[in-house]
């Protein structure tokens, strides 16, 4: 048998090369390096980390800045539609190369042209703002975008191998639609409907990102690159949408600050209990009525959409109550004194310390009851916006200069209305409470109930208050000792 040695020229595993059982023993010569490993930094930055894609952007949105100026000096209408279709045709070209850069393996690169992609959605070159000047044609031009976004949003998810939920695919488009429609429309309405219209996109738009998952499904699982793109885009999504409403408010004159006072009720969304709920909500209202007074009633609609959807949909938790107490003193146990495990190791006031034990894990369950109570805030809620829509006046109340206005009879009955049905559906009439004094409230103002004058008069009214009270409460005690209830504390101790 004849023995050969491995030329050097040839690397182990190449089809000329002969096996090491051909060969004696003998220094190996060094494998040959990876595809890439002879230039890393080629690969590091075409590969990995591409700037070029950074840098194609930079100048494409550079260059349709110089074209629009130049289309605006020559009052050129078809330059400045021109100018728009540019910026889509290199969003469409950027999710092209994304799907190819996918299909040869390279996901991370075409995750970078995605969000490039991404960015382009936002409307970079302010191409709705400028249809809106443009009358008929600038209106169809804007709707061919609003067409062209959906499109996109969809070869975007084929590029990237994506599957988003309905949410996902609606919040896009509700912001889209605004940022197409919304600056014809702020042309046509008065100044008065503008902040008002403005301030209810961003609010549902935002709201309905808050409420809803907006999953995406992924023929890969993510990793945390991919959950921060994920997160990054609907951030970048949602600064180019205040971009553009910061513009709209030096150029068609529109003032967000209802807004404000509604920023706590987007925390609803988190809110796991009611009381939070009911707190956000009332921060909201007093919000208003402090520094939008001329817009509560905005604010007041705002907090019934939030409580009618948190009514429909949110999943509010309730703490279970402790077992009760059956010890005979309310605040120490015999078993301290006789040296048991619940009592004080030493003088409490020397310095002893409390041997309690391990404490019970509290229990939660689900609070049914919660969501009629929303849906009954949200009628209130939004009975105050038809109600008081101007609180401008309500702060000199106090000195006697001004006064509640009229209660609407119309929307007072449908209230009333709304509020007994849904009280005797749900077996529930402690939802009937608010409805007294609104009643009561709205006879006086229209002179339907006539107010007491001379003293004879109210010791009468005052008599017939008391027994009323009193019906009242023992109807109260009858219908809440229905049911039994568990041993109390007090009962446990009064026992003993």
């Amino acid at each position: 048998m004849t023995l050969s040695a491995t030329p050097p020229e040839a690397c182990p595993g190449d089809p000329g090369a002969p096996s090491l059982f051909d060969a004696p023993c003998a220094p190996a010569d060094p494998p040959c390096p990876p595809p890439f490993a002879r230039h890393p930094l080629l690969h590091r930055w075409l590969v990995e980390y591409n700037p070029f894609y950074l840098a194609s952007a930079a100048l494409v949105l550079g260059g349709i800045w110089l074209l629009s100026r130049e289309a605006a000096r020559a009052a050129s209408l078809w330059g400045a539609l021109a100018v728009g279709a540019l910026a889509e045709l290199y969003a469409l070209a950027a999710i092209g190369g994304a799907a190819f850069l996918v299909r040869i393996g390279q996901r991370r690169s075409a995750v970078m042209l995605g969000l490039l992609a991404v960015a382009y959605q936002g409307d970079l070159t302010l191409h709705n703002e400028t249809c809106s000047y443009l009358g008929w044609l600038g209106v169809a031009a804007s709707v061919g975008w609003l067409a062209l976004c959906v499109l996109k949003l969809l070869a975007l998810a084929w590029a990237l191998e994506l599957r988003p939920s309905r949410s996902a695919v609606a919040v896009p488009l509700l912001g889209a639609a605004g940022l197409a429609l919304l600056p014809h429309t702020l042309h046509a309405v008065s100044v008065d409907v503008r902040s008002p219209l403005v301030c209810t996109w961003l609010f549902a738009l935002f709201a309905g990102a808050l409420w809803t998952r907006r999953e995406l499904a992924s023929a890969v699982p993510f990793d945390p690159r991919g959950r921060r793109a994920v997160l990054g885009t609907w951030a970048l999504w949602g600064a180019l949408v205040l971009a553009h409403v910061g513009y709209w408010m030096p150029s068609y004159h529109v003032s967000v600050l209802p807004l404000v006072p509604a920023l706590p009720l987007l925390g609803v969304a988190f809110a796991r209990e009611e009381a939070r709920v009911w707190a956000l909500s009332a921060t909201a209202l007093v919000l208003g009525a402090l520094f939008a007074p001329a817009q509560l009633w905005w604010v007041a609609l705002a907090t019934a959409s939030t409580l009618a959807v948190g009514a429909a949909r949110q999943t509010l938790w309730r703490r279970a109550p402790d077992e009760p107490m059956t010890a005979k003193h309310p605040y120490r146990t015999a078993a301290g004194f006789d040296g048991g495990p619940l009592g004080w190791t030493g003088n409490a006031a020397l310095g002893g310390t409390p041997n309690a034990g391990p404490r019970p894990v509290p229990q939660f369950f689900q609070d049914t009851d919660a969501r009629l109570r929303l849906a009954a805030g949200a009628l209130g809620a939004a009975y105050l916006a038809l109600w008081i829509p101007d609180a401008s006046g309500l702060g000199s109340l106090a000195h006697g200069t001004h006064t509640l206005p009229a209660q609407p009879l119309l929307g007072l009955f449908g209230l009333a209305t709304i509020a007994a049905v849904t009280a005797w559906h749900a077996r529930r009439p402690g939802l009937l409470g608010p409805l007294p004094p609104l009643i009561a409230h709205a006879l006086v103002q229209h002179a339907l109930l006539p107010l007491p004058e001379s003293p004879l008069e109210w010791g009468v009214a005052y008599t017939c208050a008391g027994f009323l009270v009193l019906f009242g409460a023992l109807a109260g005690s009858w219908y809440v000792g229905r049911e039994p209830q568990p041993p109390s504390a007090a009962t446990s101790m009064a026992a003993s």
